[in-house]
């Protein structure tokens, strides 16, 4: 990961809104009515319009969400194609793009991969079945796996993970199961995230009908500091609050 980048040149970030269902623990905003796709990125275009020529040049753009893979092989191509006619890239520039392992087929990965993507955020959130049902994903540990080797297998060099910890009720043990393999994978960047109970979300509600608790603060400091030292062992750079890299 370079953290040396030009930080006076801005990237660009496009929110995909869309998902097939509403996680229980997502706070970002999302929908589900997957029939407003076509018309959602007609008004896109027209604001990229509006925003032509308003930037110098972009070094990065990054595709998060929602669930930016739900979107069918054309309609990001589409999408992809009208921002880089519309906006000026640096010729290296970092295309990430946020993926769900339920969307990777071989196929989808080498779409991305014509496309100009470099950069894959894999939203596996847990490698324990178990806890991904209660987030209300819908794939599975060994599922998420094989997305992320299918990615390598394609060519994908950059590849972050994002996973959730302080799960109610999780032991440490099942938590390190979860990291040691995460860390077999051999991604470039992984995300750890402690979950939150948002206000608008299930688990919010969840939490304040006593249904469950959210981690003590001696019980937060000592997951913090568990993934710190257990990734930093591992060659990783812990460079900011829930991002390690290397």
């Amino acid at each position: 990961m370079n953290l040396s980048r030009d930080m006076s040149i801005p990237g660009l970030y496009v929110h995909i809104p869309f998902c097939r269902s509403k996680c229980p623990y997502c706070g970002f905003f999302s929908v589900t009515a997957t029939d407003l796709i076509p018309r959602w990125l007609d008004a896109l275009e027209k604001e990229i319009i509006l925003y032509e020529g308003r930037f110098n040049r972009f070094d990065s753009l990054y595709l998060g969400g929602g669930t930016p893979t739900i979107l069918d092989t054309g309609a990001l191509a589409g999408l992809v194609d009208r921002l880089f006619f519309y906006f000026d890239f640096c010729p290296d520039s970092e295309m990430t793009i946020e993926a769900n392992p339920c969307d990777l087929t071989k196929e989808k990965i080498r779409a991305l991969k014509s496309m100009g993507f470099n950069r894959v955020s894999l939203g596996i959130q847990s490698l324990d079945d178990d806890v991904l049902i209660f987030l209300g994903r819908k794939h599975t540990a060994r599922q998420a796996e094989n997305a992320f080797r299918a990615l390598r297998y394609v060519g994908f060099e950059n590849i972050s993970v994002d996973l959730i910890y302080g799960i109610p009720g999780q032991s440490k043990d099942r938590w390190m199961k979860t990291l040691n393999r995460a860390v077999a994978l051999q991604p470039e960047h992984l995300s750890c995230y402690q979950l939150t109970m948002e206000k608008k979300t299930l688990f919010g509600a969840m939490m304040k009908k006593g249904r469950f608790r959210p981690l003590g603060e001696e019980e937060e400091k000592a997951c913090f500091l568990l993934n710190s030292e257990f990734l930093e062992r591992n060659g990783y750079l812990h460079y900011e609050i829930s991002s390690f890299a290397r």
